[in-house]
């Protein structure tokens, strides 16, 4: 069982590394989105002082969660 899952494994990577060489454009994903907009709500929160320093500094960490 776990060497067919392997196999599966190995299969779709290869097929990742071909698709790659035939068209090189990539996009975003795996959380990209998620981490900049918490880095821009990081970098605005560090402007800020008060309960919307609080509220944007804990709204960026939490899309690090996701």
């Amino acid at each position: 069982m776990r060497l067919r899952q392997v196999e599966r494994n190995l299969h779709d990577a290869m097929g990742v590394a071909r698709n790659v060489l035939m068209d090189p454009r990539l996009v975003p994903g795996g959380g990209a989105v998620e981490m900049a907009i918490s880095r821009g709500l990081a970098d605005r929160a560090a402007s800020l002082q008060g309960a919307e320093q609080v509220r944007l500094s804990a709204t960026g960490w939490c899309k690090t969660c996701l």
